[in-house]
Parts: C-alpha cells; structure tokens; sequence
C-alpha cells in the first residue's frame, strides 16, 4: 500500500515485488537441484550395492541446507539499490521455471550424476582402498560383536558425503543469482557484501560439513570418518567444478532443454498428472 504520491515509493514497490518473485526463483532452482541429485544417488546405492551412501542423518543435516538454511539465505536477498529488473512478471503467463533456469538445473544435475555415479564404484580404485562394495561393513567388529574401527567402506562413503555437499554448497551460489537469456549474470559474487545473512549461512554450513567429516566424535553420530587429504583436496576441486559447470551452461543457447522433462505449472497441462488421473 502506497501512502504518499513520491515517485520513488512505486518505484521501490515494484523493485522489491519483482525481488520477492525472484527470490522465490532462486530458492526453487537450488531445491530442485538437490532433491533430484540426492534421491538418484541414494536409490542407485541401495540397489545396486544393498546400502545408501548416506545414512539417515547424514540425509537430515541435507534437508536442512537444503530447506531452512537455503531459504534464509535466498529469501533474505534484497535487490540492488537504484536498479530494476527490466522483465515484467505475468503471473497467469510467465513460467515459474523459466528455460534459463531449467538450463542451470539440468547442468548441474548432469555434472553431479556422473560424479557421483562414477566415486560410487571408482573412488576405492582411484584412492587406493579397495574393498568388496556389497559385502564389506562400515565397521570392524572384535571378537564380542562390538563395533571397532571404520573400514575403508565408511572412508568411501565418507568422501561421497563430502563431494555431494561441496558440489551443491558451491552451487548455492550460482543459484543466488537468477539469469535471464538476455543477461546470463556470470557475475555470481554481484552485491555479496549486501546480504550479510547469505555469508553466514554460507560459512557455517563450510564449517559445520567439515565438521562432520574431521572430528572423530561427531563421526560417531554421523557415521563418517576422517578423510585423507587427496580426497579432501578431490572433494574440493568437484565442488569448484559446480561453479565452472554454472558458467559453462550459461554460454549455451538454452533451447537444448527444450525437449527435456520439466515441471508445468498448470496441472492441467501436467502428463504425470493426467496418467495419475486415468487410474
């Protein structure tokens, strides 16, 4: 509600309705992203090696980025002093998910499946610790059944944990900016500095995941183990590599997603839903 005939209030009125919308934007292409790379891995884990790579909660600690912390974060983004997003938002036409959009989720998803299909079955190999993937505990066990020592099993699973949450703590921020096919916004640090809730998030959840995976008492907890320093390094370099993936997609025309599955807005329009329908 405008209270006074200043020029400036309308002018701030839409700025921070078309901020609120994007916002919105962001915090969905983050989610999206996560929830589908998260649910392949841990399917393809239970069924193909008779354990997921991620325990229980491991998957909490995941649910919470990817939720409470990651809104926080995005939603508390305010718009850039003195500029206005020129695109007007049509809410009846416009598509929540836009084309650019569905071009940065399908490029991460893609980059981080084939990571992390391929640590799934080669990081033992690649590392050194090979074991039997199907057979082999995440525990040794004494001669009175108690459990002794991680095994080279919890290590490998340790590291995928690690790879997983740095590929999507990084692409937190490609997502925190929202390109268009007119303007790709490859500068993804553009006013950092004015959301200081964004930093924070950001820097504890670093320290939180670094946590879990190098201090033996919360290993306990989060059924993790120390990790070697090739792997943290290894672990590392995936997760920057979701920031050259970001950049990357950005210089493709985003038609080549044209023909991929995607969400609808309109439920009437949604072929999931009309096959649910006809049973």
């Amino acid at each position: 509600m405008l209270l006074d005939d200043d020029f400036n209030s309308i002018f701030n009125a839409v700025r921070w309705g078309r901020n609120v919308f994007d916002n919105v934007k962001k915090f969905l292409q983050f989610q999206l992203t996560v929830n589908i790379s998260c649910l392949w891995i841990v399917i393809l884990g239970g069924a193909s090696l008779g354990m997921s790579p991620f325990s229980i909660l491991q998957l909490l600690w995941i649910n919470l980025i990817m939720d409470i912390l990651a809104a926080i974060a995005m939603a508390s983004e305010a718009p850039i002093p003195g500029e206005l997003r020129q695109e007007r938002v049509n809410l009846k036409t416009d598509p929540l998910v836009t084309r650019s959009m569905w071009s940065a989720i399908y490029s991460q998803l893609i980059y981080q499946i084939v990571v992390m299909t391929t640590l799934l079955y080669a990081a033992p190999a690649m590392f050194g610790i090979n074991y039997n993937l199907v057979k082999t505990p995440l525990y040794t066990s004494d001669t009175e059944g108690v459990d002794g020592g991680a095994t080279y099993r919890l290590q490998h699973y340790t590291f995928l944990f690690q790879t997983f949450m740095l590929m999507n703590l990084f692409n937190t921020l490609n997502c925190r900016v929202l390109p268009t096919e007119k303007d790709p916004q490859f500068n993804i640090v553009k006013n950092i500095t004015g959301n200081w809730w964004f930093l924070i998030v950001l820097l504890f959840e670093f320290n939180i995941q670094y946590l879990l995976v190098g201090y033996t008492g919360l290993g306990y907890v989060f059924t993790t183990t120390p990790l070697t320093l090739s792997m943290h390094l290894s672990a590392l370099g995936f997760g920057l590599g979701s920031l050259v993936v970001g950049a990357l997609a950005k210089l493709l025309p985003h038609t080549w997603t044209d023909k991929l599955p995607k969400l609808k807005d309109d439920e009437s329009d949604n072929p999931l839903q009309k096959r649910i329908q006809r049973f």
